[in-house]
């Protein structure tokens, strides 16, 4: 990570609250703290439960948490992630959903799997929903549904050096 993403990382932490208006799915700011000192996954999850809690909710509500896939993130035990984890499984919730940004799971990846193999599930995956017409056009909904930046799959593509790693 470069210096001005630690320093943001440090200095703010956002976190959104999510509420239902009826049948309008609504997304607003719910906090802003300054992360002074350190910045531990346990320290996120101290301001997180401090938001939840000044906005009046618990956390048996929470679904799914997305973070940028740092360790103080996700770790399973003192990440903010297992951090959260705990306290819904406190309240007698199901488990909510961790979803990490897609930059940070290829380093993830990278590190335990050889990209032969991630190369091979990629192409599974994207023969599979191309295979029909169906599937592809519940993808395109899918995509619409999550306001995506792309509606299809950018099938042009090419992966610099993919020949020399794969074969």
């Amino acid at each position: 990570m470069n210096l001005p993403t630690i320093q943001t990382q440090r200095r703010s932490f956002y976190s959104f609250a999510e509420s239902m208006n009826l049948l309008k799915k609504t997304k607003e700011l719910a906090a802003v703290h300054s992360m002074k000192d350190s910045c531990t996954g346990n320290d996120i999850f101290l301001k997180v439960k401090e938001s939840i809690f000044t906005l009046g909710r618990n956390f048996n509500i929470l679904k799914g948490v997305t973070t940028d896939g740092g360790r103080n993130m996700c770790g399973a035990h003192t990440g903010l992630v297992g951090n959260i984890c705990k306290a819904v499984f406190e309240t007698g919730a199901a488990a909510p959903m961790a979803i990490y940004c897609i930059i940070h799971q290829q380093a993830l990846c990278g590190k335990n799997a050889p990209i032969s193999e991630v190369m091979n599930i990629v192409v599974q995956n994207v023969n599979y929903i191309r295979k029909s017409a169906l599937s592809h056009r519940q993808f395109k909904n899918f995509l619409a549904e999550i306001e995506s930046e792309y509606p299809v799959f950018l099938i042009i593509a090419k992966f610099v050096g993919s020949a020399e790693v794969t074969s």
